[in-house]
């Protein structure tokens, strides 16, 4: 098949996909003109380079071969790490509830001392 042919399958078949994220990652890889509005992304296939539109033909068919099942399982598993992070409990913890202890530099093995005394003097608060 040639390259306007895979233009052509291209142009005709990509509303058929569920998930459109490989086509744009690629767009932005090679740095592809094209125009995001609330609608949606367009590019000019007629002016994208014809090694671009041979890995854009390659992942089309190979996801419509396959009836979008790297879709689904991309969906399956967004969907378990979803349910996941609802299902675990949130632990509140409280100001009151915080036992404060005095630390000392006995309290540490000796290999550690450097390393206090440094985070004493860079104070990494913001980390």
């Amino acid at each position: 098949m040639n390259i306007d042919n895979k233009r052509y399958f291209i142009y005709n078949n990509i509303e058929s996909l569920e998930n459109h994220d490989n086509f744009i990652k690629i767009l932005h890889k090679n740095n592809c003109e094209h125009t995001s509005n609330t609608n949606g992304i367009f590019v000019n296939l007629n002016t994208i380079d014809g090694s671009i539109i041979e890995e854009l033909f390659f992942i089309l068919s190979s996801e419509i071969n396959n009836d979008n099942k790297i879709d689904i399982k991309r969906n399956d598993f967004i969907e378990h790490a979803i349910k996941l992070t609802e299902k675990k409990p949130v632990q509140i913890i409280k100001k009151d509830n915080i036992i404060k202890t005095q630390l000392y530099m006995n309290d540490f093995p000796e290999e550690e001392h450097d390393i206090i005394r440094m985070s004493k003097i860079n104070k990494f608060d913001n980390i």
